[in-house]
Parts: C-alpha cells; sequence; structure tokens
C-alpha cells in the first residue's frame, strides 16, 4: 500500500494515461466510424506529441512533477477544447461562455493561473496525485464503456433477431422458378407530383416510359426516413427503427443504422433461398464491402479524431472571421473541399452503370441474382447537364450546391436517360425472368425548410414479370417493399407495416 502510495503521490503517470484516455474516449463517441489504424496513428501522434513537450518542459523546469503537470494541463486543454466549451452551452448564466468572446479569455487566464501556480510550487504531490487519479478514473470510465456499447449492440441485435425469427418461415421454392431481382436505388430522385409543384416540370419521359413497359407507379410513395442510412436500413430490414427517436446525426446511431444494413434481413433471407447477391452500393452488406464507402458525417474519417482540439475549433471557427482575405480564399477552400468530398460520387456512378450492365449480360451460374445497384443520381451534386455536358467546378461547386433547382432538374432528365436504357436491357435478358424495382431512399425538402413531408415524396415503380400488381398500392412506403415481394415469390408470409414517415433533425 506504502508503495502504491508514494508511485500515486510522486510518479507522473497521468502524463501517459492521456493520450491513451484521449483516444478510448473519441473511439467510444465515434464507435465503429473510427477504424483501428486510424485511432493507432492517432494514439501515436498524441503520445509522440505530450512526451516531446514534457521532455522540453523538463529540461527547461529541470523538475519532473513540475514538467508533468503543466504538460497534462496544457494537454487536457488543447485536446478537449471543444468538449470543455460545449459543457457551457445548457448551463443557465454560464452558457455566456459558450461564445468565443469569454470563453477564449476564460480558457487562457485559468491555464496560465495554473501554470504559473504550478512554476512557483516547491512540492506539487498532491497535484500530481489528483492528477494520477483524475485520469485514472477517467480511463477505467472509458473502458467500462467500450463494454457497454459491446453488450448494448449485441443485446439488440439478438433482440431483433428473436423477434423476427417466427417471421422468417417460407415453403422455400425451387431455386429454377425464382426471378432475378434488380434494385435500382435512385439517391434523392423526387416523386413525379413534387417535380411538378416544386420543380414546375412536366417532363412524363420517365414516368410514360415505365409505364409503357409494364411497370406499376407508386403514385404516392413515400421514405420512412429523410436520411439515407436510416431509410435504407428500414427498407433492407423490412421494419422501423424504433430505437432512434426524432434526431439522426448521432454517430452511434448512424454506425448502428450500418450494422443493420450489413446484415439486413432481406440480404439474409434471399441468400437462404439460394440467391447471388451483387453488392454495387455505399454499403457494406454481407461479406461484400461498398464499392465507395460513405461515413455520412461531414467531417472526414481522418480528421474526426482531432476535430475538438484547439487548433481545429479555432481554424474553423474563427479563421475565416479574422482573415481579411477570407472571402476569396474562403470561397477557394471551400470548392477544393466540396471538390474532394463529391468528386469521387461521379466515378462511383459509372462504375455501377457499368458493372449492372456487367451483370446483366453474364450469367455467372443457374442460381438467382439478387444486384443491389445505389446510384448517386439525381443527388447532388447536379454533375451534367440534361445533354450530358459536364459542368466545370465553379459552376458546381457553390453556396447552390443543393438548391439550385435549374440544375436538379436537368439532372434528373439525365439519370431518366441512364436508366431507361438499363431497364431495357434487364427485360430483354432471356435466361430467367427479372423482379425490377426503381426506388429512392428519400425526397428533397432543402428548396423550402418549412415543407418537411418533401423530405419523403420519393419515387417508387415496380416490374413484376407476371404483371400481377394486386399486392401493390398507391401510398406504399420502401419498408413494405421487400415484405410485398418475398411473400409474392418466396412465399413468405410478413404482414404489411402501417406506411409512417419520421423526420430526422440534423
Amino acid at each position: 500500500m506504502t508503495t502504491a502510495y508514494r508511485s500515486i503521490n510522486y510518479f507522473p503517470f497521468h502524463v501517459l494515461i492521456l493520450p491513451l484516455f484521449f483516444i478510448l474516449r473519441i473511439n467510444n463517441q465515434y464507435a465503429g466510424i473510427i477504424g483501428f489504424d486510424d485511432a493507432f496513428f492517432g494514439f501515436i501522434k498524441v503520445f509522440a506529441a505530450v512526451v516531446l513537450f514534457f521532455i522540453l518542459l523538463y529540461l527547461f523546469t529541470k523538475n519532473r512533477q513540475k514538467a508533468a503537470v503543466i504538460t497534462t494541463v496544457c494537454g487536457l486543454v488543447f485536446l478537449f477544447f471543444g468538449d470543455i466549451k460545449e459543457l457551457f452551452r445548457p448551463i443557465p448564466l454560464l452558457n455566456i461562455f459558450y461564445h468565443y468572446l469569454f470563453y477564449l479569455p476564460l480558457i487562457f487566464i485559468l491555464t496560465a493561473f495554473i501554470i504559473y501556480k504550478t512554476a512557483k510550487a516547491k512540492k506539487l504531490n498532491k497535484a500530481n496525485a489528483f492528477l494520477n487519479l483524475l485520469l485514472m478514473v477517467y480511463l477505467l470510465i472509458e473502458c467500462v464503456s467500450i463494454i457497454r456499447i459491446k453488450n448494448r449492440n449485441k443485446i439488440a441485435d439478438e433482440q431483433a433477431n428473436a423477434n423476427d425469427a417466427a417471421l422468417f418461415q417460407s415453403k422455400q421454392p425451387a431455386v429454377q422458378s425464382l426471378p432475378d431481382i434488380y434494385y435500382v436505388l435512385l439517391d434523392c430522385y423526387p416523386s413525379t407530383s413534387f417535380q411538378r409543384e416544386v420543380l414546375k416540370t412536366d417532363d412524363n419521359f420517365f414516368d410514360s416510359s415505365l409505364t409503357a413497359k409494364g411497370f406499376y407507379l407508386v403514385s404516392n410513395s413515400t421514405s420512412n426516413y429523410n436520411r439515407t442510412a436510416f431509410s435504407m436500413a428500414a427498407t433492407l430490414n423490412m421494419k422501423y427503427l424504433d430505437w432512434l427517436g426524432d434526431v439522426g446525426k448521432t454517430v452511434f446511431k448512424y454506425n448502428k443504422s450500418l450494422s443493420l444494413i450489413k446484415h439486413a434481413a432481406t440480404y439474409e433471407l434471399l441468400k437462404k433461398n439460394g440467391y447471388n447477391f451483387d453488392n454495387l452500393s455505399i454499403f457494406d452488406i454481407g461479406d461484400q464491402q461498398s464499392i465507395n464507402k460513405e461515413n455520412f458525417l461531414t467531417t472526414p474519417v481522418s480528421q474526426v479524431i482531432f476535430f475538438n482540439t484547439l487548433w481545429n475549433c479555432i481554424w474553423r471557427e474563427l479563421y475565416w472571421r479574422t482573415n481579411r482575405n477570407a472571402g476569396k480564399q474562403s470561397d477557394q477552400v471551400k470548392m477544393n473541399s466540396l471538390k474532394k468530398k463529391h468528386e469521387p460520387k461521379k466515378k462511383y456512378n459509372h462504375t455501377v452503370l457499368d458493372s449492372i450492365y456487367k451483370i446483366v449480360g453474364t450469367q455467372k451460374s443457374s442460381a438467382p441474382i439478387f444486384a443491389y445497384a445505389h446510384l448517386y443520381m439525381p443527388h447532388f451534386p447536379y454533375f451534367y447537364d440534361r445533354s450530358g455536358r459536364e459542368y466545370p467546378a465553379d459552376s458546381l461547386y457553390t453556396d447552390s450546391l443543393i438548391t439550385d433547382r435549374k440544375k436538379f432538374i436537368d439532372y434528373i432528365y439525365y439519370t431518366d436517360h441512364q436508366i431507361i436504357p438499363l431497364i431495357d436491357k434487364i427485360l430483354q435478358k432471356k435466361s430467367r425472368s427479372s423482379v425490377v424495382v426503381i426506388q429512392s431512399d428519400h425526397g428533397l425538402a432543402d428548396f423550402d425548410f418549412s415543407r418537411q413531408s418533401d423530405a419523403f415524396r420519393n419515387y417508387t415503380a415496380i416490374y413484376f414479370p407476371d404483371h400481377d400488381y394486386h399486392l401493390l398500392y398507391d401510398s406504399m412506403s420502401n419498408v413494405n417493399t421487400f415484405r410485398i415481394i418475398l411473400n409474392k415469390y418466396l412465399y413468405y408470409t410478413f404482414p404489411l407495416l402501417n406506411d409512417r414517415s419520421f423526420y430526422l433533425k440534423n
């Protein structure tokens, strides 16, 4: 006990604990988003910076405890600058310190005061012991959180599987009688009524072409959620996300939705019934990786770890206000940033279209196919005009990236003329009959935020080779799409769910 007591008082464990505590906390906050490599290299960077800072201070002060206490205090302020600032927001009276005008002087004065008192102190045993115990407790809390997160996900998945098990019964028809299923997801494609009422366009090419080919158009189709990850988790699992609440943009919830998609009930059931799966999407599904992974957060994964550090907060939130050249630089930097983020989607769309054509033209085996093609069309950026000409970057990556109606209308037209030839190719296939679903994950409410319902006005058109559409109905929502298809072709008995929509706030 005496040895342990002396160690806690004299040895500055807290300098070594700080980097580990920081990286574990970030890992728990962004569970499933940050991979092992990012976490490991993030830890190495923080560890190296802390140790180097400590060595420099030790050479200057010639006192191990003083160097350690100042290092840890400065490290806590630097690494948790944004988190500390957020603590003031919900507290009446103290929330004035949430604003940089008050917060920056306060944090600077307090830090300077602690450094001054530390430098003047003759003994720092109590301060050293306090920081050791504090960081140990925080580290223990984060370790417990890791276990809780794993257990929570495991329990939730087990409960979901147990609840659905009774429904997952089928007569398992002969494989040779099953149709291929092509699920073509057009991200952000709005309903025909939205195009008419909001975009003021009466172009009927897409509807008339699909109707002529024998499709059933769900005239009042609605999506269940206004965010892609949650919409697809509900659609592919054929159930609502009752755990979600009304706030969607949290890392844990995004991570859980991605996990649900990876183990989607639709995929598992079709696989069980002999289907081969082709994943041409932005999601990992089963053992097939996505073509282009989307983390659905505005910050790249590599930057998430240091998002709330002092330097990033100052750069992100104050630089553009204080730099007199901010106007010109901001526009250029913003354009380059948007281009870097969105430009891969153009290549991704071409890859998906090329791949689906190859799948249609090549029968790999006698087994039926389930192909999921998720296109970023007509989702912004609106890369092409209606004639297929590509917009230059300076006219595309602007403040009207999302709300440019003319570009959106033209990109819908472009999308229509990319999809119809693909449908022709699928329906011409003779080796096996095909079910084709053209659907969008949600609509678009960004033109008028007061019209939240526009976010659910999506598009759905379905082709059954026997043209028997009595199971479909005009107000169908996405969650029932595969319930109907599995009931019709694989003889499941899924009851249809009430069609509901849930608006998720940012």
